[in-house]
């Protein structure tokens, strides 16, 4: 299966029993994880997307969690132990310009 093809597949589980199936077009996957946990009372149904960017928790059938990944997890991330002073000192001024803006 090529990634193109795994963002429109879903697989669905619910608590330990692992997949219970999969199914293809996220409308689809969303209705039946919904059928699923009204169907199994105080049950967790777990949505996933097979590539791993977009996960949903359902539960009584109305979604309790919605998780979408915005970075591709395979590219290397980098923490501000990294960059070396100048980019620290140019990251830190950022942030603070970020939380000037806020208040």
């Amino acid at each position: 299966m090529t990634e193109l093809e795994k963002t429109n597949v879903f697989s669905i589980s619910m608590g330990n029993t692992g997949v219970l199936e999969e199914v293809a077009g996220r409308a689809e996957a969303v209705a039946r994880a919904k059928q699923i946990s009204l169907d199994h009372n105080r049950q967790k149904v777990t949505l996933q997307r097979l590539d791993e960017m977009v996960t949903m928790v359902f539960s009584d059938g109305q979604l309790e969690t919605y998780v979408c990944e915005t970075r591709d997890r395979k590219a290397p991330g980098r923490k501000k132990d990294d960059f070396d002073d100048e980019e620290a000192e140019a990251l830190n001024e950022m942030d603070n310009d970020v939380d000037d803006d806020l208040v």
